[in-house]
């Protein structure tokens, strides 16, 4: 199967889904910046975090794998937040090399077609304004708080 057809079915599974395809539809057209993510819509039981991780934990994503993606994140975040030297480059570099890695992670059968939908909803460049680093920081920091209610609400369920 070609890469392109490979790209083109990833939503299919995705579909089967209407809750979890409305979070992604939300992030990718209403959403302008993370930072204006209103954490009701995030973090309650039965919001947005936790549609994502119900569905990507029924699309057979392992907890190890979840969990390296958001490490992964969360060194960027790291070190875009040392109080001595921000990184923004790094931090930047981080965000725009978790899809590719999800890509190859995807062809290796190590993460589902779902938790790809969700990356490449969640990673737009568009959705971080890096051109101040204090809005910068802030859509990082919800972008984060995101991913770590999907990591918690993936191990509860």
């Amino acid at each position: 199967m070609s890469r392109q057809r490979k790209e083109k079915n990833t939503r299919t599974s995705s579909k089967d889904n209407k809750e979890f395809t409305q979070v992604l539809n939300y992030i990718e057209k209403q959403l302008k910046y993370w930072a204006e993510y209103p954490i009701d819509k995030l973090a309650k039981v039965n919001g947005h975090a936790y549609i994502v991780a119900d569905t990507i934990r029924k699309s057979k994503v392992e907890n190890s794998q979840l969990r390296k993606f958001y490490h992964e994140a969360q060194a960027g975040f790291a070190a875009l937040m040392h109080p001595k030297r921000k990184d923004t480059e790094k931090a930047l570099t981080t965000l725009a090399m978790l899809v590719p890695r999800a890509y190859y992670a995807k062809d290796r059968g190590s993460i589902s077609d779902e938790f790809l939908d969700f990356l490449k909803a969640a990673l737009h460049v568009e959705k971080f304004r890096s051109k101040n680093t204090r809005e910068f920081e802030n859509d990082y920091k919800r972008f984060m708080e995101f991913f770590e209610a999907v990591v918690g609400y993936h191990k509860y369920l």
